[in-house]
């Protein structure tokens, strides 16, 4: 799968959001989620300290003041919250290891099973 530009922006204008409102995530990146899907994965420590419920109306809260369901088209269902201890987060780490969130950056935007593009990851 290629990770379009308008989701390379989409992602960028989400975590510029993100730090504005000082949600804490540690990491950000598309990544496969079954066959042929992908979805935008935020590790944040407040699913591991609050739960996904609560953790996805923080966000829902941040989606719906910078209209991104209906200026820039993107669904909270596109989203996976994930805690700090997560499987994929791990394997991500491994194959990753840091990225910093420098635009300039270079990512790889056709992915192969089990890649992913990397906006940050501590």
């Amino acid at each position: 799968m290629t990770i379009s530009e308008e989701m390379r922006n989409v992602g960028w204008f989400l975590l510029d959001k993100l730090n504005l409102a000082q949600f804490s995530i540690d990491a950000m990146f598309w990544s496969d989620f079954d066959e042929g899907d992908f979805r935008l994965y935020l590790a944040t420590p407040l699913v591991d300290s609050s739960g996904t419920l609560f953790t996805y109306e923080l966000l829902g809260k941040i989606f719906a003041e910078n209209h991104l369901d209906s200026e820039w088209g993107f669904a909270i269902y596109e989203v996976t919250l994930i805690g700090l201890k997560h499987p994929k987060l791990a394997e991500i780490r491994q194959r990753y290891g840091s990225v910093p969130p420098d635009r300039k950056w270079v990512r790889r935007v056709s992915l192969s099973s089990g890649g992913a593009y990397v906006y940050f990851l501590k």
